[in-house]
C-alpha cells in the first residue's frame, strides 16, 4: 500500500506537547527540597543533642 501514511498510535505523549517548567514551579520544587533537607538536619541534630544530654546525665549520676 504505497502512498499511504503510516498510522500512528495516539497517546497523551504523541498528541500533546510536554509541559514546560515555569520558573515558579522550579522555585517551588527547589524550596520543598531545601526545606526537606533542613528538616532532616534539624531532626538529626535534635536526636544527637538528646543522646548527648542523656549520656551527660548518666555520667554525672555516676560521679
Amino acid at each position: 500500500m504505497e502512498g499511504y501514511a503510516v498510522r500512528r498510535e495516539y497517546t497523551k505523549d504523541t498528541l500533546f506537547k510536554p509541559l514546560t517548567m515555569r520558573p515558579e514551579m522550579l522555585k517551588s520544587r527547589t524550596d520543598r527540597t531545601a526545606k526537606a533537607i533542613v528538616n532532616e538536619e534539624k531532626t538529626a541534630a535534635s536526636v544527637k543533642t538528646d543522646r548527648l544530654r542523656a549520656a551527660r546525665v548518666a555520667r554525672d549520676s555516676l560521679l
